[in-house]
């Protein structure tokens, strides 16, 4: 079994809803989320004329390799 940490994080869209979905994808095709972060919103930078990004972290337990888990 591995652990694999993941960060995510976006600023399109509806960004709630975008790493709800991302949470649950992974949960199903990946592996077992067995640690989140909170959400946190933080300022875009470079181009700061951007929406605020959403961002967080899992931890999870999965069979796959990193470049599975990339793949996916």
């Amino acid at each position: 079994m591995n652990r694999v940490f993941l960060i995510l994080g976006g600023n399109m869209g509806k960004r709630d809803e975008v790493i709800f979905h991302a949470l649950r994808k992974i949960d199903r095709q990946i592996g077992k989320i067995c640690l989140q972060s909170g959400i946190y919103e933080t300022a875009a930078w470079g181009y700061e004329n951007q929406a605020a990004f959403y961002n967080c972290v899992v931890e999870l337990e999965t069979e796959k390799n990193a470049t599975e888990v990339l793949e996916k």
